[in-house]
C-alpha cells in the first residue's frame, strides 16, 4: 500500500510537471503568434500606408427611407404601435394595405 501511494505521488508530480511545461509552451507559442501579427501589421502599413480615416457623418436620408416612414406613420394613424407597423410592413414586403389587413 505504501508503494501504491508513493507511485501515485510520483505520477501526480509528473503530471504537474507536464502541465507546467505545456503551459510554458502555450505561452511561448502565443507570444510568437502575437509577434507575427505585429510584423504583418507593420509590413501592411509600410506597403499600403495607414488605414483610411473613418468619419462620423451620417449618410443623407434616402428617398426610400422617407417613403417607409410615411407608410409607418400611416399605420400609426390607424392606431397601431410603431413596432407593430414596422413588423407588419416587413412581413408584407412594404405593402401598406396588406400590413393593415394583417394588423386588424
Amino acid at each position: 500500500m505504501a508503494a501504491d501511494a508513493n507511485h501515485r505521488r510520483v505520477q501526480q508530480q509528473r503530471v504537474a510537471e507536464l502541465q507546467a511545461r505545456v503551459a510554458q509552451i502555450a505561452e511561448a507559442q502565443a507570444q510568437q503568434d502575437i509577434q507575427r501579427l505585429v510584423e504583418r501589421f507593420q509590413q501592411d502599413r509600410e506597403q499600403n500606408g495607414p488605414p483610411p480615416a473613418t468619419t462620423t457623418a451620417q449618410p443623407a436620408p434616402q428617398p426610400q427611407a422617407a417613403a417607409n416612414e410615411e407608410k409607418i406613420r400611416h399605420l400609426q394613424e390607424l392606431g397601431f404601435a410603431r413596432q407593430e407597423a414596422i413588423q407588419a410592413l416587413i412581413a408584407t414586403g412594404g405593402n401598406v394595405e396588406q400590413a393593415a389587413n394583417l394588423l386588424f
